[in-house]
């Protein structure tokens, strides 16, 4: 899970729950903060949420937030520290107490995440985040039966949900269950079509069973989601090697090469690009 998006699913939810309660000075801060966040000025977000908190010493939700931006950069002990202070403040926050369950599993301690986790997997503000982190917790603590029974479990529970079928295709294929995996991923991407790394891996269980025809088709499929995936132009290849089809092999490899390049020459400019100017976001689009 990328923590970009981990922050930005929680302020969300910070938002939707408690931000309606906030006195008007408190919530101009707030929201300051939260557009400094969605401008990906996390340093400036981070200090005015700083301020908000020093400027109103009993505030939990400008803590919450300050607590997923440490988080997001990494500083985990300063993150406990800010969702446990929450919870002292307010022991039903259920917000906090995600929070302090994803830093104690970023921190690699899945038992206690797991006990932070349980008690508001039955909250329906965060009971599918919970979960998810959950069957991640069950996995960590070496419980992988026990994470690919709960995982179906959601699947079966959220059926519309592509997510949940992945988890379950992940973990199948870690215990050898091909068939199963397969089933899974495919049903994902019937629910999401557009996430890529679902057809790399129905892609590795058809390699795997040397079942290049299938391979080769959806190697295609994937590139009409991504043409710029040096990977799949390498799936591609391999598969069309494989069934006798040369040329075509040539040309994907080509194509792979051609992409690889413009993805290298890309970073290499991102790295050196000038920063935008204090307090307006730098222009630039950002893959999901």
């Amino acid at each position: 899970m990328r923590r970009t998006h981990a922050i930005t699913a929680a302020a969300a939810l910070i938002i939707a729950i408690c931000l309606c309660a906030l006195a008007q000075a408190q919530e101009d801060l707030v929201r300051r903060g939260v557009s400094l966040m969605n401008a990906s000025q996390f340093q400036e977000a981070e200090r005015t949420f700083r301020s908000a908190i020093l400027k109103y010493p009993a505030a939990v939700v400008p803590r919450l937030f300050l607590g997923f931006i440490l988080l997001h950069r990494n500083a985990l002990s300063e993150a406990e520290q800010i969702f446990t202070q929450s919870l002292r403040a307010d022991p039903e926050n259920t917000t906090a107490r995600l929070g302090l369950g994803m830093t104690l599993l970023q921190q690699g301690l899945p038992a206690r995440a797991e006990e932070e986790f349980a008690k508001i997997r039955q909250n329906p503000d965060v009971s599918r985040s919970a979960q998810a982190l959950h069957v991640r917790s069950l996995l960590l603590l070496g419980r992988e039966d026990e994470a690919l029974a709960e995982a179906r479990r959601l699947a079966d529970s959220y059926p519309s949900d592509a997510g949940y079928r992945r988890t379950v295709g992940t973990l199948c294929q870690m215990r050898g269950k091909q068939d199963e995996a397969l089933d899974a991923f495919i049903q994902a991407v019937e629910r999401d079509p557009f996430h890529v790394q679902t057809y790399l891996s129905i892609i590795a269980i058809y390699r795997l069973e040397e079942n290049w025809t299938e391979a080769q088709q959806w190697s295609a499929r994937a590139l009409e989601i991504d043409q710029n995936h040096p990977l799949i132009y390498e799936e591609l290849a391999l598969a069309c090697d494989r069934l006798g089809l040369f040329a075509a092999a040539e040309k994907a490899r080509e194509d792979g090469r051609r992409t690889l390049q413009a993805e290298q020459l890309y970073n290499r400019a991102s790295k050196h690009e000038p920063p935008g100017r204090p307090g307006k976001p730098r222009n630039c689009s950002s893959a999901a």
